[in-house]
């Protein structure tokens, strides 16, 4: 979605204006997304669970050892320090996401880009999104979550100074692409890293909670921008900001470790 709509809603609106390629949007999702979740969505015959991959390598698809007690509730994650710091780990990673999601087609076209290169540009996170996380997904299972968790932020760092000093599409393009590939990664630790911390039993709960940083540090990340922008007339200072905020979370992440969980075990016993 990201890598394709981007490029096709520059040209609708340049060529019909910008109503019109909401319409198109608009009627495009409905079609694309209603009917499949109606037809197809069915709960799996099969509940087996199998365990998340785990902060060490080697810890994908085995589950839990006997007495490890890793199945907290809702209200049991929410007393951990673990539960916090992923929660502020992931919403200092989406504030970034929302200021360049919203702000990366804007600052290129104002470094003087058109406004179809800069959309291109947004359509190369796309691609690199989709690799990411399939790279993520095969190198935190042999490397563990951790590793991967650390490089992406790093690369996130990397970009986000890039991204002040950019000049022409090639570089951009680069940026933003390897910007994707670390924003797809980041978005697939996060619930694996929940599975990991806090079991299964209460996944679908723990993660909504988790996720309210992602509302927040999106609408934060795209507002704080914008405002930097109308005082400065340019994004760079939101940029190294960014770059201060990653590197932020990135403490964060070395400070993660999983929550005792003997008392929980017992409780549940």
């Amino acid at each position: 979605g990201t890598l394709i709509v981007p490029p096709v809603m520059a040209l609708l609106v340049s060529s019909y204006g910008w109503r019109t390629a909401f319409l198109v949007l608009g009627f495009s999702v409905c079609l694309t997304c209603v009917p499949p979740c109606v037809l197809f969505m069915r709960d799996p015959d099969g509940k087996e669970e199998t365990g998340a991959g785990g902060l060490e390598p080697g810890g994908a698809g085995a589950p839990p050892a006997e007495g490890e007690g890793r199945d907290f509730t809702l209200q049991e994650a929410l007393r951990t320090r673990a539960f916090w710091l992923l929660f502020f780990l992931y919403g200092l990673g989406i504030v970034v996401v929302g200021m360049i999601m919203i702000h990366i087609v804007p600052h290129l076209t104002d470094i003087g880009m058109s406004a179809a290169a800069a959309a291109n540009v947004l359509g190369a996170i796309g691609l690199g999104s989709i690799i990411g996380r399939i790279l993520a997904g095969a190198l935190a299972d042999r490397y563990g979550t951790r590793v991967v968790l650390l490089s992406l932020l790093i690369v996130k760092v990397i970009v986000l100074l890039g991204l002040v000093g950019v000049a022409g599409f090639v570089a951009a393009y680069a940026l933003g692409f390897l910007y994707g590939v670390s924003y797809g990664a980041f978005m697939v630790m996060i619930p694996a890293l929940t599975s990991y911390l806090f079991g299964l039993r209460a996944m679908g709960g723990i993660f909504a909670t988790i996720s309210i940083a992602e509302g927040a540090g999106f609408g934060l990340g795209a507002t704080l921008a914008g405002s930097i922008w109308d005082v400065t007339g340019s994004y760079h200072d939101s940029f190294l900001i960014g770059a201060a905020l990653i590197a932020t979370a990135l403490v964060l992440a070395l400070l993660l470790r999983p929550p005792p969980t003997g008392h929980i075990r017992e409780r549940v016993k």
